[in-house]
């Protein structure tokens, strides 16, 4: 499990570089795929994936000054990056992040600061560790008491007497 803080409103592009070294310090190895969004696509994020020998389907933001690969549903990837250029399969791996994203989207947590009577960088941090830790207890939890169906569910032992 990773987490990090930063700026909501922050552009992600040039968080992906070091959102891999540190899985790589942390599980030794780097993926061997990525499916990502166009807010990923630069040629800095697609050149250290393919110098790392990660399988990066990055979709292409579509400036039109390039030959880009498009799908049946109009997305875009760039043809000197991705090892499969079959649009059909491209479409595919690009839904399937999609409903990765549908799926671990409860996992995301937003530290609202408007919302919040204790502001600032630490309260935001000590708000995501709390809420890691109990996320992880469910998961524990629930494995113990073989209901595996509860790993990720928010709600599940909160009634425990």
């Amino acid at each position: 499990m990773l987490v990090q803080r930063y700026k909501g409103s922050a552009n992600e592009n040039p968080l992906l570089i070091d959102i891999i070294e540190e899985f790589h310090e942390v599980y030794g190895f780097y993926p061997d795929i990525l499916s990502l969004d166009k807010g990923m696509d630069s040629e800095r994020n697609n050149g250290f994936c393919k110098d790392k020998g990660i399988g990066a389907y990055i979709q292409a933001r579509d400036f039109g000054n390039k030959e880009l690969i498009r799908t049946e549903k109009g997305k875009t990837f760039n043809p000197g990056y991705v090892e499969i250029t079959d649009p059909r399969v491209l479409e595919r791996i690009a839904n399937r992040r999609s409903e990765c994203e549908r799926e671990f989207s409860r996992d995301k947590w937003g530290y609202r600061r408007d919302r919040m009577p204790n502001r600032g960088d630490k309260e935001a941090e000590l708000f995501m560790l709390i809420t890691m830790i109990t996320t992880l207890l469910t998961a524990i939890t629930a494995f113990c008491v073989g209901r595996d169906d509860l790993i990720r569910s928010t709600s599940a032992f909160k009634r425990l007497h």
